[in-house]
């Protein structure tokens, strides 16, 4: 942003907005629409597009420093929890269609990480796991 000078002819109002609308670009994945591959590279770079504009916006916000810190921290906290539950539920989703539905420990798609578990002598969390 700095140095593509992006940030002198772009106002605050616009970066924040574009970054919303780039950010939105997210609601493709729920409505599968990024199953086709050319849509997925391109809600990916909306995404990180968008990401970059909203952190820029914060950062020029005319506040103390540790204040737009603080929002960064927090507004990045809570958008990279939506995406990590979104991927959560997909991969619970999957995971309770399958005839292993959740005995990670007996499930084929887990054997290479079990034993990786095993070998490196690495606490293995699925045994503990109960549904």
């Amino acid at each position: 942003m700095y140095y593509s000078k992006l940030v002198n002819v772009l106002d605050s109002e616009v970066l924040l907005l574009t970054s919303m609308i780039f950010l939105a670009s997210f609601i493709l994945s729920p409505l599968t629409l990024t199953k086709i591959k050319i849509i997925k590279i391109i809600q990916k770079f909306l995404i990180a597009l968008g990401s970059t504009f909203l952190f820029w916006w914060i950062w020029t916000l005319p506040n103390l420093f540790i204040i737009n810190l603080l929002y960064f921290l927090g507004i990045f906290s809570l958008l990279l929890t939506i995406l990590t539950g979104y991927h959560a539920y997909n991969f619970y989703s999957t995971c309770k269609k399958c005839k292993y539905s959740l005995d990670w420990k007996n499930c084929p798609g887990f054997e290479a990480f079990i034993k990786y578990l095993e070998k490196n002598n690495l606490p293995n969390i699925f045994n503990k796991i109960k549904f």
